[in-house]
């Protein structure tokens, strides 16, 4: 990802075309767990929650989530803080420091 500065990692890619994804997203635990589809520029996929896990809890890391609508209309949220914690705790989701123009809808997580 190249926005803000780039050196961001692509955690998941949704391409919606034709008002459909390519990927299936209904997934079991185990799939949102260990991650799936292909990891590309132009492909579909999810990371898995165990992975990051392992990445976020290495060090400070911040969270940028980029939208657009079919009409190119584009948002975006960024985090100041993002964790994952580990499946004990049920991949725990923490973020703070908010902004941007897509709405802070994860700002309950914290």
């Amino acid at each position: 990802m190249t926005s803000f500065g780039g050196g961001w990692l692509v955690f998941q890619q949704r391409i919606i075309k034709e008002d459909r994804s390519q990927l299936v997203f209904n997934q079991g635990w185990d799939k949102y767990r260990t991650g799936f589809g292909t990891v590309g520029s132009d492909t579909e996929f999810w990371l898995g929650l165990e992975a990051l896990h392992q990445i976020t809890n290495s060090g400070e890391y911040e969270l940028v989530i980029e939208l657009k609508d079919k009409n190119e209309k584009y948002g975006y949220a960024r985090y100041s803080q993002f964790k994952v914690a580990g499946e004990g705790d049920k991949y725990r989701l923490t973020v703070g420091g908010y902004s941007g123009s897509a709405g802070d809808a994860l700002g309950t997580s914290t």
